[in-house]
C-alpha cells in the first residue's frame, strides 16, 4: 500500500513528464492488461487452486543498457505473494498478479530515470532526499525574500521619487518650449507691424472707401425701401376695408342660414306629423285588408259547403231512381 501510495503522488507531481511517454508505457502495458482481464473474468466465474513448489523467493538484479550506461534493476515482490512451504494450496486471484506486474513495471521505469548517481538507493529513498532538498531550497528562498523586503521597499520608495522628478522635469520642459514659441511668435508680430505701416494705411484707405459706397448704397435702399412701404401701407387699408366688407357679407349669410335652418327644422316637424299619418292609415288598411279577408274566406267556405251538399243531393237522387 505504501508503494501505491509513493506512485500516486509521484504521478500527481511528473504528470507533465508522464504525458511525453504515456503511449510508449501504453504499448508496454496493453497486452499484459488484456489477458489479466480475460483471466480476471475466468476467475470471477470459477476460482481455482493453484499447487506452488517451495522453492524460496529471493530478489534478483539485472543489468541493462540504457544510452551506454548499465542500471541495476531490483525487483519487487509484495509479501502476499510469498509462499514459505511446499504442498500448502492458495487460491491466487489474477487482480493481485496483474497489480505486481504493473507495479514492477512502474518501479523499472522510475529506476531508470532516478539511478544515475546513486546505484544501491532504493526508489523511497531517492524520493525522500528529493523532498528534503525542496524543502532546503524553499527555506532558503524564503529566508533571501525576507532580507530582500526592506531593500525592495527602499527601491520602490527611491523609484517613486525618481519618476516623480523626471515627470516634473518634462513638465517643466515643456511649460519652457511653449514660452519660447510664445516669444518668438510675438517678435514676429512686432517685426511685421513695424515693417508694414504703409500697407495698414493703404488698406485703411481703400476700406474707408469701400465703407463710403456701401453707406450712400445703403441710403439708396432705404428711400425704396420707404416707398414700398408707402406702397404696402395703401394695399394694406385697402385689404381691411375689403376684409369688413367681407366680414359684414359672412354675417347677412349667417342670418340667412339661421333662417333657413328654421324653417328646415319646421319642414321636419310637419314631416314627422305626415309620417305619422301615414303609419296610422296604413295600419288602418292593414285591418281593413284582414277584415276583408276573413269576411271573403267565410262567404267561399259556405258557397262551397253549399255547392257539395247540392252534389250529394243530385247524387243520392240519381241513385234513387235507378
Amino acid at each position: 500500500m505504501k508503494a501505491m501510495r509513493l506512485i500516486q503522488e509521484d504521478d500527481s507531481s511528473t504528470e507533465s513528464r508522464r504525458a511525453a511517454s504515456r503511449g510508449h508505457h501504453v504499448n508496454e502495458v496493453g497486452p499484459a492488461m488484456m489477458a489479466a482481464r480475460g483471466k480476471e473474468k475466468s476467475v470471477r466465474e470459477k476460482p481455482r487452486v493453484i499447487e506452488e513448489r517451495s522453492t524460496p523467493v529471493k530478489p534478483q538484479r539485472a543489468s541493462k543498457k540504457d544510452n551506454g550506461k548499465a542500471v541495476l534493476i531490483e525487483e519487487v515482490l509484495l509479501r502476499q505473494n510469498e509462499v514459505p512451504s511446499e504442498g500448502i494450496r492458495m487460491k491466487v486471484p489474477r487482480e493481485r498478479a496483474f497489480e505486481v506486474l504493473l507495479l514492477l513495471q512502474y518501479l523499472d521505469r522510475k529506476r531508470e530515470k532516478y539511478a544515475d548517481g546513486c546505484i544501491n538507493e532504493s526508489y523511497v529513498e531517492i524520493v525522500r532526499n528529493r523532498t528534503r532538498t525542496k524543502v532546503l531550497v524553499a527555506a532558503e528562498v524564503a529566508a533571501k525574500e525576507r532580507k530582500s523586503q526592506p531593500t525592495e521597499a527602499s527601491y520602490q520608495a527611491l523609484r517613486k521619487r525618481l519618476v516623480e522628478e523626471v515627470e516634473k522635469r518634462i513638465q517643466s520642459e515643456q511649460v519652457g518650449e511653449g514660452l519660447r514659441e510664445d516669444v518668438e511668435r510675438a517678435n514676429c508680430a512686432s517685426v511685421d507691424l513695424l515693417s508694414k505701416p504703409e500697407a495698414c494705411r493703404t488698406a485703411y484707405d481703400a476700406e474707408s472707401l469701400k465703407v463710403d459706397k456701401l453707406s450712400i448704397a445703403a441710403k439708396k435702399k432705404e428711400q425704396e425701401y420707404q416707398i414700398e412701404l408707402a406702397v404696402r401701407a395703401k394695399k394694406l387699408i385697402e385689404y381691411e376695408s375689403a376684409q369688413i366688407s367681407d366680414l359684414e357679407l359672412i354675417e347677412k349669410l349667417e342670418a340667412q342660414c339661421g333662417e333657413l335652418r328654421t324653417q328646415r327644422s319646421q319642414a321636419e316637424e310637419k314631416l314627422c306629423d305626415v309620417e305619422a299619418k301615414l303609419t296610422e292609415a296604413e295600419w288602418k288598411n292593414r285591418e281593413l285588408l284582414e277584415e276583408t279577408r276573413h269576411v271573403l274566406i267565410a262567404r267561399v267556405e259556405r258557397c262551397l259547403r253549399g255547392y257539395v251538399l247540392w252534389q250529394i243531393k243530385s247524387q243520392r237522387t240519381s241513385v234513387t231512381r235507378d
